[in-house]
């Protein structure tokens, strides 16, 4: 059974994504200039919208927010693999 390099959890993910994407914006100037603008972008941008839904339902919240925040790390968790598999000259 192979392991996955995400984590399921909601909070895993939440943190996962978030330390992924502020390495990237912090290195891709300098050091990762080979990773194209448009890519991290959509990633950042994707990221975002789960993140607004992620905490919304840190509160009390509604089944549709839960159902909305999922759907959401399911399109994030998508745009981040493919972009991991992209650029896995990350180091």
């Amino acid at each position: 059974m192979a392991t996955s390099y995400v984590p399921q959890s909601i909070d895993g993910f939440a943190n996962f994504a978030h330390t992924l994407i502020e390495h990237v914006r912090t290195r891709q100037r300098n050091v990762w200039n080979h990773i194209p603008n448009a890519d991290f972008e959509n990633l950042d941008s994707v990221h975002e919208a789960f993140k607004e839904y992620y905490h919304l339902t840190k509160a009390p919240c509604t089944n549709t927010d839960i159902k909305e925040r999922n759907r959401r790390k399911k399109e994030c968790e998508k745009v981040l693999r493919i972009f991991v598999k992209n650029h896995r000259r990350l180091k």
